[in-house]
């Protein structure tokens, strides 16, 4: 029997049951990781009596600090004496150096690496920089401080009262855009209490504007020279025997982003009495741990993530904490370690035998289960949420997953299926090594590599088809293409695969359709059209000259010079002509007759490009009010307005929302419409009969869609992209974070909408087909995490795939609603 039925009818039941298993998987992966530790460090160990009797004593320490906190401090600026000239004559005058913040590069989670020696972050615990939870970590420095009668005070947002509020002294939690020098005043007047130990204020002026204009822009370097001015009201207000922090949390990038895994270090200064002078030592932010328990004579705990740096005290200082041969211990190795315990054994178990299960359910078929059990499925889910049992996911999804079979399953099933399992452990096991060498190679290489590989795709494509024509033989190519992009380079380290390799996959499905087209003698072009695909072919270049992976934070490479920057003409004719394209063509498959409905149309186009420009300014709420419009569009059941059919409506309003969640930027604009203008082609070159025409259609959907999320993930903030959340919810944002970022989700799934538009007649068999690919795939990426876990040593590679997975997640369940909303987004005739 074959593993591969005719006519398989997409499940709603596997698509939730496939999403339930990722999400278990990605939970079980971001709590381990959250919980990685490294060995104690040999100075914890060696010097045990030492650090007993300092636990032991009850002598307080009469240091006092004031901590200058600058939110998204870049430590290039920070020392550079144009930038920021008075906090860089202070190096002389204490121990300063570089900060490399924690995994996620956020508020919260490099709050508490500071004070508790410990990063803990983890690439699912986004929200908490909005909605954070109390600290856990009862040991930490903070924790230890309050414990000995030391009284600390803390200027800041919701942060530290959210994470320390029990043991904090006084907290003033204040709105973004308060006054800093005010913030900065009331921090000194609670410093001026000899009581007090330790008084905080936290400054997000460089942050609020380095996200909203950039690191390199006017306001940002306005924030420095205020922040800059207002130490120097601080340093005068100190006495001689306190000491000062300059801290930042993290750094920022020039177009104003933080987010994990990237690079946007920042800096660190100690001035005061029991800190040596002009020392430099660069350093992680679990090592701020170090600095502040020596300030106040605080033991180490074994649990310290950081290193220590005797050579930035002063002999006094160090002097209860041992002797030079104690101060002479480092650590071996810097990369923490994941312990699993017995429970996370069992769910690594449990997780292995789904993976098994889900094939055997994906290609022997399950129980029909009705439709109103689906929301009821999402009840455990919801308690486990609530109940904060996250752990016990994998358990409730095991236990039913015996009813889901009809049958015992096939030997296909099972080779098939062991197969897919095989080929993933082989991908983890070689995936360390074989990702790094591609990361470390030039980009030119890197490019060489897509080619190289786009010609080997060509050559089987010639073998397999010698009898076929020359433009089948192109179309073959591109597809052999696509399935080598998801299997051999999905995912993989930075998304270096699917971002470098679907411009020459766009041009090759583009070139070896549109050849194929042009040259099938059954088919009768006119002379406009033969232009007009031959245009086409030309346009597909511009995928290059984007340089798609400029979207994703993690790499700007390098840009294409010729491409004009910024508004001028040239980039805004370039960046939207795919837009024109594929509004005609969108026309074209609407069968649109007669001069005026077309001149209409173009004017509409017109209107709707002027819109998505942001030539003509207009209000947030407008495109919030937009978004509403769009929903009702629909599912209210009607097909056409006049002339004109339901989702070529939809494409004239939809355009300026997306381009407004993406800011307005032409380069973005020609990625979205591009991609559309390339499902349009293949809608107009591929007669939807038979399973193989489908699947030409499938595997260019898959990868379409998994580029749509690329491009719109490319723009995020912690994370997730939030930034026209806050502009439609500006008071609400920090309270709301949930229901604002469930409406930016909106964003990606209308990507995939946009793309489903120009997809043809029979389209649900393509979206169908493409679902059951996806969760075959998602099955294969569920057991390559796993396992790359285990064997894996470099953590962020983990964090970077397990990201790309959710991805895939997404994109499935976008799928599979795509499945139930598209009858009502086009006529049912066209469904």
């Amino acid at each position: 029997m074959s593993i591969f039925p005719k006519h398989r009818a997409f499940s709603l039941t596997l698509l939730l049951w496939t999403f339930l298993f990722t999400f278990s998987i990605a939970l079980f992966v971001d709590d381990s990781m959250r919980n990685r530790q490294l060995e104690p460090h040999p100075y914890v160990l060696k010097a045990k009596t030492n650090l007993e009797k300092l636990r032991e004593s009850p002598k307080k320490s009469d240091s006092r600090l004031f901590v200058y906190f600058i939110d998204c401090l870049r430590f290039d600026y920070a020392i550079n004496p144009a930038k920021m000239p008075y906090l860089h004559s202070l190096l002389t005058e204490g121990t300063w150096g570089r900060v490399n913040p924690c995994l996620t590069n956020m508020t919260v989670h490099c709050v508490e690496a500071t004070f508790s020696g410990q990063d803990r972050s983890s690439i699912l615990s986004f929200s908490e920089d909005f909605h954070p939870r109390a600290s856990k970590n009862k040991k930490s420095w903070i924790f230890q401080m309050a414990a000995r009668d030391h009284k600390i005070t803390v200027v800041g947002d919701h942060v530290f009262k959210t994470l320390y509020g029990d043991v904090l002294y006084k907290m003033h939690e204040y709105q973004k855009g308060a006054s800093q020098q005010k913030l900065t005043d009331l921090a000194l007047k609670w410093f001026e209490d000899p009581s007090v130990s330790v008084s905080i204020v936290h400054l997000l002026g460089p942050h609020d504007d380095g996200q909203a204009f950039g690191s390199v822009s006017p306001q940002y370097h306005k924030q420095l020279k205020e922040v800059d001015d207002i130490l120097r009201h601080v340093v005068k207000h100190l006495k001689p025997n306190d000491s000062l922090l300059v801290y930042g949390d993290h750094g920022i990038n020039d177009v104003g982003q933080h987010t994990y895994n990237t690079d946007t270090p920042t800096f660190y200064l100690y001035k005061g009495p029991k800190f040596a002078k002009n020392k430099r030592f660069d350093i992680d932010i679990a090592s701020h741990a170090f600095w502040l328990s020596t300030l106040f004579d605080i033991p180490l705990e074994e649990s310290y993530q950081g290193e220590v740096y005797w050579g930035g005290l002063t002999p006094e200082a160090k002097k209860p904490y041992g002797t030079p041969n104690l101060f002479s211990l480092k650590r071996e190795k810097s990369q923490a370690k994941v312990k699993l315990k017995p429970l996370q054994i069992t769910i690594l178990i449990t997780l292995f035998i789904l993976v098994f299960m889900g094939l055997f359910l994906r290609f022997d078929g399950i129980r029909h289960i009705p439709w109103w059990t689906w929301p009821l499925s999402l009840l455990p889910l919801t308690a486990l949420f609530l109940l904060d049992k996250f752990w016990l996911l994998p358990f409730v999804l095991a236990l039913p997953s015996v009813f889901l079979f009809r049958r015992r399953p096939s030997r296909g099933a099972m080779l098939f299926g062991g197969t897919v399992v095989l080929l993933a452990l082989l991908k983890a096991a070689l995936y360390q090594p074989v990702d790094l060498l591609i990361h470390d190679a030039k980009i030119y290489f890197v490019y060489s590599l897509y080619i190289v590989e786009a010609i080997l795709c060509m050559i089987i494509a010639r073998r397999v088809a010698r009898s076929k024509p020359l433009s089948f033989q192109g179309g073959l190519a591109a597809l052999f293409y696509g399935v080598l992009l998801l299997i051999l380079h999905y995912p993989t380290l930075y998304f270096y695969g699917v971002i470098r390799g679907v411009p020459f996959f766009l041009i090759l499905i583009l070139s070896g359709f549109t050849i194929s087209t042009l040259t099938d003698g059954s088919l009768k072009h006119t002379m406009k059209e033969r232009l007009l695909l031959g245009g086409l072919l030309l346009v597909s270049v511009g995928f290059l000259s984007t340089q798609i992976s400029m979207f994703v934070e993690n790499f700007r490479i390098f840009y294409f010079n010729y491409i004009p920057k910024d508004r001028s003409i040239v980039h805004m004719v370039w960046g939207f002509s795919p837009f024109f394209v594929a509004t005609a063509l969108l026309a074209r498959l609407a069968k649109l007759k007669g001069a005026l409905p077309w001149t209409i149309l173009g004017l509409t186009a017109i209107a709707s490009s002027i819109l998505a420009m942001d030539i003509i300014p207009l209000p947030p709420l407008f495109f919030l009010g937009l978004f509403v419009v769009i929903l009702a569009l629909w599912f209210i059941p009607f097909t056409a307005v006049g002339a004109f059919p339901k989702h070529l409506v939809l494409w004239l309003i939809m355009f300026p929302e997306l381009a407004y969640m993406h800011q307005f930027h032409p380069g973005h604009v020609f990625q979205i419409t591009g991609l559309c203008m390339t499902a349009g082609l293949l809608n107009m070159v591929i007669k939807d009969n038979g399973e193989l025409e489908r699947w030409k259609l499938a595997i260019p959907y898959i990868l379409m869609g998994l580029l749509v999320l690329v491009v719109a993930f490319g723009f995020r903030t912690n994370g997730i992209d939030y930034k026209f959340a806050i502009k439609w919810f500006p008071l609400h944002f920090e309270k709301l974070w949930a229901l604002i970022f469930a409406a930016d989700m909106i964003k990606y799934f209308m990507g995939i909408l946009f793309i489903s538009l120009f997809f043809p007649v029979r389209a649900l068999p393509i979206f169908r087909l493409a679902a059951n690919f996806l969760i075959t795939l998602q099955f294969f990426l569920g057991t390559f995490l796993l396992w790359l876990f285990l064997v894996q040593k470099k953590i962020p590679l983990v964090v970077d795939s397990l990201e790309e997975t959710v991805y895939m997640m997404g994109f499935i369940f976008f799928t599979g609603l795509l499945i139930l909303i598209y009858p009502l987004i086009k006529p049912r005739s066209r469904a």
